[in-house]
């Protein structure tokens, strides 16, 4: 299941893997940013996820706020940044390419907020 669009921003859910955990993809400008390696504990995504939710609409996004951490190895470091309405997004993968995205706040917050509601639903 994707919600989000891709070209934008993405939260891609895998199949559910026992009761609670979750494989869980996270897409920026049609480029795979978040992919880990193994899958995620449900609880744990779901509480970051409202932190991140939280700090976005609080503003508290200054560049040096590490988004979607969710305990994952990434080979990917995704810095995030508010400006004004919009929220920068700077991608930097491990072979020197970097990607610069930039999106306007309310959809970013919807999309979490979107992304919030299903996880929950598959909390068991």
């Amino acid at each position: 299941m994707i919600v989000g669009s891709k070209s934008k921003l993405a939260f891609e859910l895998g199949t559910k893997i026992k009761s609670a955990w979750l494989n869980v993809n996270i897409w920026v400008d049609s480029t795979l940013i978040i992919y880990p390696e193994k899958p995620l504990y449900i609880p744990v995504i779901l509480k970051s996820s409202r932190q991140e939710l939280s700090d976005i609409e609080n503003g508290k996004m200054n560049g040096d706020f590490i988004f979607t951490n969710h305990g994952c190895d990434a080979d990917i470091n995704v810095r995030a940044k508010i400006n004004m309405n919009d929220i920068e997004f700077n991608c930097k993968f491990e072979k020197g390419k970097n990607l610069v995205v930039v999106l306007p706040v309310c959809m970013v917050v919807e999309t979490y907020k979107k992304y919030i509601s299903v996880l929950s639903g598959n909390v068991t």
